[in-house]
């Protein structure tokens, strides 16, 4: 007799259709597994790519910040060179500017003292010609008076007690001759008349026979003299000489 299925379902049946549910159940399984291991690949590769993304975007900002600071110090220092060079460039036109108008102030100095030195080399020229003029004339009325005043009108015969004068016309010129033994008054008169200063008249007095013919010059006249132990003294006067 055979056993009876409570269910009554046959027993092919439910062992067919266990195996069937199972496999069912695994496959069911199986799938969802999948799908989420398919699932985290995805999410972790986007992660990987937004952290990508953002070290970019880091890198690149801070490579604009380090861009932007260099560029900044470049063109500060290139800034400076430049204010550097035209305030040099200012300093030295201006240098050469003071210089050259220090030149051309030089020069027109050196000119107006060549034109002072010009004119005071003419005016020197002619103050000389002019005061030689006038000492001339000066030197030619002493002479000429001191003949008048003085003239004993007496020719020299050699003897030394005579004295004699010999004036030129226009007080040219003047001699005069005086013996050892004469009186000296023509001589007296004419060393007063035309002014022969004293440190000559010493002079005069010390020449000796030997010491040949010596001269002076004062106001306009010029003495030349000598002296003869044996006859006396002689002194010629010239006027502007």
């Amino acid at each position: 007799m055979s056993s009876q299925n409570p269910n009554n379902v046959p027993s092919s049946a439910s062992g067919s259709v266990a195996p069937g549910i199972a496999s069912t159940d695994s496959t069911a399984t199986g799938n969802v597994a999948t799908g989420e291991t398919a699932i985290r690949p995805g999410r972790r590769t986007l992660l990987a790519v937004i952290i990508a993304a953002a070290v970019i975007i880091m890198l690149a900002v801070g490579m604009g910040f380090a861009f932007a600071a260099t560029r900044g110090a470049g063109h500060a220092a290139s800034a400076t060179p430049s204010g550097t060079t035209g305030a040099a460039a200012s300093t030295t036109s201006q240098s050469s500017d003071g210089s050259a108008a220090d030149n051309a102030a030089a020069t027109d100095d050196a000119a107006a003292a060549g034109s002072t030195a010009d004119s005071a080399s003419t005016s020197n020229d002619g103050t000389a010609s002019s005061s030689a003029a006038s000492a001339a004339v000066s030197g030619a009325k002493l002479l000429e008076h001191a003949d008048q005043a003085c003239n004993p009108h007496v020719n020299f015969t050699g003897s030394t007690a005579t004295e004699s004068l010999v004036g030129e016309s226009g007080g040219k010129t003047l001699t005069l001759m005086s013996g050892k033994d004469s009186d000296k008054r023509t001589y007296q008169c004419a060393v007063r008349e035309t002014r022969v200063p004293q440190s000559v008249l010493n002079r005069v007095k010390a020449t000796g026979m030997n010491d040949g013919l010596q001269s002076a010059s004062w106001d306009g006249v010029t003495m030349t003299w000598s002296v003869n132990d044996n006859v006396g003294v002689q002194l010629m006067f010239a006027a502007g000489r």
